[in-house]
């Protein structure tokens, strides 16, 4: 795993968690133009804030802390708790 990024698709990393002795966190799946899917391991969450913006965004990251999707949220502790409840990460791993 790559060390933590300051910076996220230009937005503030507030929070991360990085999933314990590198388990997966979930799995993301996509499906391309020509019909196949592409299956990506997610490794990483992020609480990201942008400067010009009042919301926080919990990001999706892969082992490269690659952005996979990213979910919005009112502030660091909904992101938090939307995190608990979609990929069963308790609050105490977050840094």
């Amino acid at each position: 795993m790559q060390e933590v990024p300051k910076k996220l698709d230009g937005g503030l990393v507030i929070k991360h968690t990085v999933s314990p002795e590198d388990q997966k966190l979930g799995m993301m799946f996509f499906e391309e133009k020509d019909g196949s899917t592409t299956e990506v391991t997610i490794m990483s969450l992020a609480i990201v804030h942008y400067e010009e913006e009042n919301d926080y965004y919990v990001f999706m990251c892969d082992q490269n802390w690659d952005v996979q999707d990213d979910y919005k949220v009112d502030s660091v502790d909904d992101g938090i708790a939307w995190a608990e409840k979609n990929f069963d990460v308790e609050k105490k791993q977050w840094v």
